[in-house]
Order: C-alpha cells, then sequence, then structure tokens
C-alpha cells in the first residue's frame, strides 16, 4: 500500500519539485495534497489524514514546528525537507523520521522514505503484539494465592467453586472437590476476582458463576452449584442474583 502525503512548503516551486521527484523515482509514494502555510498544512492534515507530511522549516505565518504542535495523529510521519542545516536538532526532537537539505538528493529521500516503511511496520508489529498479549493475557484466570499449612498453592480462579468465609480465615471449594484453607479473609478474594467476575451472594460467601446451576426457594433462596453445594442468598442479595441468574431459575 502506499504512503500517502502531504508536502508543505510556502514556495510552488519547491512543493512541484518534491513532488515531481517522488512521482518519478518513488512510486510507494502517493502525493495527496499540498500546503503553503502552517494554517492550510494543519487544514489539509485534518481533512486528508496522510501517512507522510514534507515540511519546511519557514513558512509564511510561522515555521514547521508550528504545523507539529498540538498535532494528535500519533502515526503520521515527518521528514523535514529544507535549507536550514541549522534546525536539524531541534526537528529529530519532534521525533521525525528524517531532515533532507535542499536541494533534494533522490539518494537521500530514497533512504529517507525506507526509514519511515521500517518505522510503520515496526509500529504495526508492535501494535499487533500488543493486542496479541492483552488478548492472550484477558484469556487467563485470575491465579490465585493460597496459603496453607502446607505452603503456598496457586489456583486458577476459573477452578475455584466457592469461598466462604470462616472468622478470618477463608474456606475455597475446588472443582475438584479439594477443599482449602486459606489465612486471608474473604474480603480480600472478592477485591481479586472482581475481574472474574465473582459475585457476593452473601456476606460469607463468594461463588463462581461458571458453577451456578439452579436457584432454589423464595423467601429463604439458595443458590445451587454444579457441585450440588447449596449456598444461601441474603435477602439484600436476591434482586441481584435473580437479575443474573433468573433466566435460569
Amino acid at each position: 500500500m502506499k504512503l500517502r502525503a502531504l508536502i508543505t512548503d510556502d514556495e510552488l516551486p519547491g512543493r512541484e519539485n518534491l513532488s515531481a521527484i517522488l512521482s518519478k523515482y518513488i512510486r510507494e509514494v502517493e502525493v495527496v495534497g499540498m500546503a503553503a502555510s502552517v494554517t492550510e498544512a494543519k487544514e489539509k492534515i485534518r481533512q486528508l489524514k496522510p501517512d507522510l507530511l514534507f515540511l519546511d522549516i519557514e513558512l509564511g505565518d510561522g515555521s514547521g514546528f508550528d504545523v507539529l504542535e498540538n498535532l494528535e495523529m500519533p502515526n503520521l510521519f515527518v521528514v523535514f525537507v529544507t535549507a536550514y542545516s541549522s534546525y536539524a536538532a531541534r526537528a529529530f526532537r519532534t521525533d521525525a523520521t528524517d531532515y533532507l537539505l535542499k536541494p533534494i538528493d533522490v539518494e537521500d529521500l530514497q533512504i529517507a522514505i525506507q526509514k519511515v516503511r521500517d518505522r510503520k511496520n515496526y509500529l504495526q508489529l508492535k501494535t499487533s503484539r500488543d493486542e496479541a498479549s492483552g488478548q492472550e493475557e484477558a484469556k487467563k484466570p485470575e491465579l490465585i494465592k493460597v496459603v496453607t499449612n502446607s505452603g503456598n498453592e496457586y489456583i486458577p480462579s476459573d477452578k475455584v467453586v466457592l469461598m466462604m468465609s470462616i472468622n478470618y480465615l477463608t474456606r475455597i471449594v475446588l472443582e475438584d472437590g479439594r477443599e482449602l484453607i486459606a489465612g486471608k479473609h474473604l474480603k480480600e478474594y472478592e477485591k481479586q476476582l472482581l475481574a472474574d467476575h465473582f459475585i457476593r451472594v452473601h456476606n460469607s460467601f463468594l461463588i463462581n458463576p461458571l458453577y451456578f446451576d439452579s436457584i432454589k426457594g423464595s423467601e429463604h433462596m439458595v443458590v445451587i452449584m454444579k457441585n450440588g453445594r447449596e449456598v444461601p442468598v441474603s435477602r439484600r442479595k436476591k434482586e441481584a442474583i435473580l437479575h443474573v441468574f433468573g433466566a435460569k431459575k
């Protein structure tokens, strides 16, 4: 896919010369617009949303740096094209990809475009990896650290059926039938497991909706889990529990 470029230069010959060089020597760049001033450049960036901005330093109503001020286009690559070598350090502080001096050398321009390509590919790859990593992390259940008399055990949250408060300790009932006594208060586990959608049905009980089976009773409502355990529902939790599980009642 071609890079869509906007050329900003306050002199018409400068704009036309760069456009002609790009057309003749660098086919992977398509010039989608030209601008002669800071105001026009900002407007055309907003309208055209180019991938690449060729930017002169001194413009009629300001400088190329004014164009970049408050610019909200993180994926816009900037190549300065100017007759002034003294601004190079400042240009690179704006995260410019390259800085070319006039008259334009075709080989230097080709190198600049390759830098843009390389940088674009890197950012796309990084974004893809970050998204994949985030999705992978989202799929992983929370690991619950359980401190027992026999040492520490790390239990995936999707293996937990329910948790029950016993004074300042917590009884953890697992899918495989095991029950562990952990030295943490139920409230601490509740905070940890919010992201995995555990539900507090009673001051003393926290359940995993993955193991919900049915609801029984009205005045004294209980949630029945898939392992047969009956968990009481507090009066103030009834409406919320019916809203979540009512369809399965």
